[in-house]
Parts: structure tokens; sequence; C-alpha cells
């Protein structure tokens, strides 16, 4: 049986803007570092090496800070470097907003970063639009 493959973030412009980012999100929320690494389900350490750009979060962590954040997940996901700053990128990020409590739409996140082709993700998105306008 063939091992799963683990996606490899490809940073952008680098995790250091997840940092000013999550600084900005913590302090909104009036959250210490120590706070929002026990809420984020992660280390102290390890936040402040993600925030000071020494590390890039995997994308459950991405995912886990989104969600208590209350932010779209595509975003924290762009500020880590996994996603890049495209308009598809920002599309899916508005659509993201649309049904954030919808439980099914996490799956279409995970997917999305796993397409490699402009016209993959477009057809994503289109199916995404379709199923919401109904």
């Amino acid at each position: 049986m063939k091992k799963a493959q683990r996606i490899k973030p490809k940073p952008v412009k680098g995790s250091i803007r997840l940092g000013n980012y999550l600084r900005l999100k913590m302090e909104e929320a009036d959250l210490t570092v120590r706070e929002a690494a026990d809420k984020f389900g992660i280390s102290y350490a390890y936040l402040s090496q993600i925030m000071m750009g020494k590390r890039v979060p995997e994308v459950s962590v991405c995912n886990a800070i989104a969600d208590t954040l209350n932010e779209p997940r595509v975003t924290v996901l762009r500020h880590a470097g996994w996603l890049e700053e495209d308009d598809l990128t920002t599309q899916f990020a508005e659509l993201e907003q649309r049904v954030k409590k919808d439980a099914q739409f996490r799956e279409f996140v995970v997917l999305f970063l796993k397409l490699e082709s402009k016209q993959e993700k477009e057809l994503l998105l289109k199916m995404l639009n379709a199923v919401l306008t109904k």
C-alpha cells in the first residue's frame, strides 16, 4: 500500500505575512499568544515560530487558526504561503465567506489545494457557484 504524500507548502512571499496577519487578528480578538496557541490546539513555541516566520504551519493548523478566528480558511492559507494570490484564489475566498458554516464546503478547500491546473480550479469554482445559486 502506497503512503499518502503530504502536500508541501510553496511559500509565495514567506510566512512572516502570516505572523503579521495573526498579530492583527489576535489583537482584534483580544487574545495573547498563549491563549491563541491553546485555542488553535498548538504549542506556544510553535505559534511563536509561525509568527516570526520561522515555520510554515501545516494545512490543518491553518484551518484551525481560521476556524478559531472566524476567518476564511483560504485567506489564512494564502497568508501562510500555501496559495498564490490570484483571481481564482480570491474568488474561492469570497465563495468560502458565503458558505463558511457548511461542513461540506471545508472538503472543497482541501480539494482546491490539491488541484494543479488553472482549468481544474476554474471548474471547481463553477461547480460550487452552480450549487449555491440553486
